[in-house]
């Protein structure tokens, strides 16, 4: 993703990359590049259970992100939220106002508040 121009950090657990929310489009095409390319395949697709439990633990991490005084996004409703995944859309995150706060900042809201593992 460097070789992109995107800023990624890389961690023991993984690729922390930060961009701006007008960057989505760019970021998730070279994204799925660089999956395909590395052999590493996309989660999905979820079921209507799982989604609802992505939902309650995004909404776990938002408390723990506003507590620890990082911003957070309203959340969608729980129906949205899953109709969003079951039509393989990206759903909300409790890190998407994280992301415009840089790179930096990111890695600090993800260590201090992670998502939990599905």
């Amino acid at each position: 993703m460097q070789d992109r121009g995107w800023d990624a950090v890389f961690e023991d657990d993984g690729v922390t990359v930060g961009y701006h929310v007008d960057q989505e489009d760019a970021f998730r095409a070279d994204e799925a590049e660089c999956h395909e390319l590395s052999g590493i395949e996309d989660f999905g697709p979820y079921t209507v259970a799982e989604s609802d439990a992505a939902y309650d633990a995004s909404l776990e991490v938002a408390e723990c992100l506003q507590e620890a005084g990082f911003p957070v996004d309203d959340p969608p409703s729980r129906e949205s939220y899953i109709a969003t995944i079951l039509d393989g859309g990206i759903p909300w995150s409790p890190f998407d106002a994280v992301f415009n706060e840089g790179t930096e900042e990111f890695a600090k809201a993800e260590k201090a508040c992670p998502l939990p593992e599905m």
